[in-house]
């Protein structure tokens, strides 16, 4: 499994888009020996940036990308290889924001995970009339999936997990 490891690890590595962008592609064809994918899903991506920053070998210009755009207070759900949001992506992610604030933590950067968290705390349903009080979404019921209701709990799990730590 070392040499799956290594190997697998170097392959992700090398699939870095560019300086200016640099995330990574979605997906690289054996066949054709070759990075594929330029259109990011960037719940997808920042998935990658979790595992990468878990093992110590998220690159600091990928992550201070992601952290650029957390301080600028927007990162939407998907961007083209040449930086810029896809047209029919130009929305925001309770997903997104969850796992940056997870990325951050890793970081041990806790100011941009606590601008994380704001961000995505702003997808919270508050309005104890509804029986979606509490979730991320939108209070008729739309946009409320599992995967960002999930992340975020993960997102409060490690954070409660830090607070324990720092209190005792």
């Amino acid at each position: 499994w070392k040499d799956i490891y290594k190997d697998t690890l170097m392959l992700v590595k090398q699939g870095k888009i560019s300086e200016s962008f640099p995330l990574f592609y979605r997906q690289y064809d054996y066949k054709e020996a070759r990075y594929t994918g330029t259109d990011l899903n960037m719940a997808e991506a920042l998935v990658t940036f979790l595992h990468l920053a878990r093992i110590g070998e998220l690159p600091e210009d990928s992550y201070d990308w992601m952290k650029n755009r957390i301080e600028e207070g927007v990162v939407y759900a998907g961007y083209g290889a040449d930086n810029r949001p896809l047209i029919d992506k130009r929305f925001e992610s309770t997903a997104v924001y969850a796992l940056a604030a997870l990325i951050a933590m890793e970081k041990k950067d806790m100011h941009t995970a606590g601008l994380a968290f704001n961000l995505m705390e702003s997808f919270r349903i508050r309005n104890g009339d509804n029986g979606l009080d509490g979730l991320f979404g939108e209070e008729d019921g739309s946009g409320i999936y599992s995967f960002d209701q999930c992340v975020a709990l993960e997102a409060y799990q490690k954070m409660e997990e830090i607070i324990g730590r720092l209190g005792s």
